[in-house]
């Protein structure tokens, strides 16, 4: 068998009809010696044939005896009749047996055994678990039988096994081994640990990556989401092997059907407890509270202070084409209904078309205009820090923001490629001098302070204020080895400074990006709360398993569109979680309503 802790194995049964059989041994032996030593009187071989006729036919009736039995058992169970021995004890909780003929027991038969205490013991069979000198069957102890008395146990050997009788059978036994055969996976295996369960997968049930398991733990039903499995394989008697699946899983939690949140799993399932399969029906309608739901199941994940979005900052990270900006805009909204303004730095020009309806496009196009009008080259200065038009633009940025925020739009989509603004680059000579025209990380780094300026000048709050959304986050801003000069550098650690500073104010940022390697980490550790989408870059892999673990970064180059991997202050669950999204249309059909 498997080697596992605490494990009892008993001694495979001898065939009565091999010539190791002790009665048969004795008869040859017992004959051997009359050839050799024949008996000088008739006493004498009087008495050896009654030493023979109390030892082997005796044992031919203890045959006809048991025959009777099975024959009986037969008759009482039916044409499914299957016999088998109790090959081993595996402590706590499952029972391995032995069938030497060709039929076996069924997954979800119910078996009846004797243990060698001649207790009368029922137990639902899991599945096959390999083969030494017959078929091994593994099943989940359901406790003792009905009757101990009965006729039908009765015909039950100790140390054997079969079919249990339906007299034999309680109605929460019958109920637990249903639901056993429609949803039970496997057991707890070895080394779990309390954030981590290890299953021996005995049927697969269609798993996959993100699928909710649940194991008994206590007096509670415990959560977990699988991770990864892997394929292995154990030696059994007699040099066979059995192959198996071995999958992992990471705790959830346990289900609190008051808040609708899971809260943190405390300890670890037994050994050998049954894990289940854990699927409900698809809802209907979106529930407008939660932003996806685990795969297979309406068991809905939302947000535990939306606010936290905002001001304790989110990054959405994920390659091209996977849902990223979808999101984006999902999370827009829900901070628009929190009464958050938002300012969407947007390089795709993708906002002002899907957020139609959320703001004012008038209003929208006069702040840009009067944006770009303070742009140009400016004015030559003797003094190179006032030349340009730097200055001019990063005053009415200000003057623009702080009327958006005296006024009742909230929402403002602003693109920093668009704007045209020169700084003046050299000492001026016959009243010219050199111009550099400002990247988007320097115009980026303009708004994002001014933005703070306006936001200290409302106080201290832990509400969420004014978010800044930094779509295509790589480019606005980049990390200090992706830069193209030591102005965006500078640029950049502008930016993240008003960043660091902004939560006590209620400023926050959104960070969208396909190439996390090359944002800002300045900002990106600051992040608290992440959406870690489709990802092949080692580099991603590698940043995001500080925040979702090493078991969640592996998931994430075969995580399907739509889905994330959801970390952080802003979640209501306290570990990281595989969702499945909204869909965008029917999130906009609902959350509109």
């Amino acid at each position: 068998m498997r080697k596992k802790p605490h494990t009892i194995v008993i001694g495979a049964r001898m065939n009565h009809l091999q010539l190791g059989n002790p009665k048969t041994f004795f008869s040859v032996i017992l004959a051997l010696l009359l050839v050799a030593f024949p008996p000088g009187s008739t006493q004498g071989l009087l008495a050896i044939a009654a030493a023979w006729a109390l030892t082997v036919p005796f044992s031919l009736l203890d045959y006809l005896y048991r025959l009777g039995r099975r024959l009986r058992a037969a008759i009482l169970i039916g044409p499914l009749y299957v016999e088998a021995e109790v090959a081993s004890f595996q402590v706590p909780g499952l029972v391995v047996f032995r069938a030497n003929s060709e039929r076996t027991f069924p997954r979800g038969a119910i078996v009846a055994y004797r243990t060698p205490t001649s207790e009368v013991r029922l137990a639902s069979v899991l599945g096959d678990a390999g083969r030494d000198t017959g078929a091994l069957t593994r099943a989940i102890d359901l406790g003792a039988a009905k009757s101990q008395q009965s006729a039908e146990s009765g015909t039950i050997d100790v140390m054997r096994a079969t079919n249990a009788p339906a007299a034999l059978i309680s109605d929460e036994q019958r109920g637990q081994a249903e639901s056993f055969q429609k949803s039970c996976v496997g057991v707890v295996a070895p080394d779990s640990q309390i954030g981590r369960l290890l299953i021996d997968v005995t049927t697969d049930l269609e798993l996959s990556a993100g699928r909710l398991v649940r194991a008994r733990c206590g007096s509670k039903d415990a959560y977990y989401q699988l991770t990864n499995g892997l394929t292995k394989e154990d030696t059994l008697q007699q040099r066979n092997t059995f192959g198996f699946v071995s999958a992992h899983a990471t705790s959830v939690g346990y289900w609190d059907d008051v808040k609708s949140s899971f809260y943190p799993i405390e300890w670890v399932p037994a050994p050998n407890a049954p894990v289940l399969a854990f699927e409900t029906a698809q809802r209907e309608r979106i529930d407008t509270k939660q932003v996806g739901t685990f795969p297979g199941t309406d068991f809905g994940v939302g947000f535990k202070n939306a606010h936290h979005l905002v001001t304790h900052n989110t990054a959405i990270l994920g390659i091209l084409g996977v849902g990223k900006s979808m999101l984006a805009l999902e999370l827009i909204e829900r901070a628009l209904k929190e009464g958050c303004k938002v300012i969407a730095l947007d390089l795709t020009d993708q906002y002002e078309d899907e957020l139609q309806g959320l703001f004012d496009s008038e209003h929208n196009n006069n702040v840009v205009a009067a944006i770009t009008a303070c742009g140009g080259k400016g004015k030559v200065s003797l003094n190179v820090e006032e030349g340009g038009a730097r200055a001019t633009f990063a005053q009415e940025v200000e003057n623009q923001l702080e009327a958006f925020m005296h006024s009742d739009e909230n929402l403002l989509i602003l693109n920093p490629s668009a704007f045209e603004v020169w700084r003046q680059d050299s000492r001026p000579y016959n009243n010219t001098a050199s111009m550099a025209s400002l990247t988007s990380c320097e115009i980026t780094q303009i708004i994002s302070e001014a933005a703070l300026r306006i936001a200290q000048k409302r106080g201290r709050t832990d509400k969420a204020r004014l978010w800044l959304v930094y779509e295509e986050a790589h480019s606005l801003v980049p990390e200090w080895n992706a830069t193209v000069g030591e102005g965006d550098r500078s640029a950049c650690n502008g930016t993240a400074r008003a960043i660091l500073q902004g939560r006590k104010y209620g400023l926050g940022c959104l960070l969208i990006t396909q190439r996390t390697a090359s944002v800002t980490k300045t900002i990106l550790n600051q992040c608290n709360t992440v959406f870690a989408m489709r990802s092949f870059d080692d580099t991603s892999k590698d940043f995001l398993s500080n925040y979702i673990g090493k078991d969640y970064a592996s998931l994430l180059p075969a995580l399907p569109e739509r889905h994330a991997v959801f970390f952080g202050r802003a979640s209501n669950c306290e570990n990281p979680v595989h969702i499945a999204l909204n869909d965008r249309a029917e999130f906009i059909a609902a959350f509109r309503e």
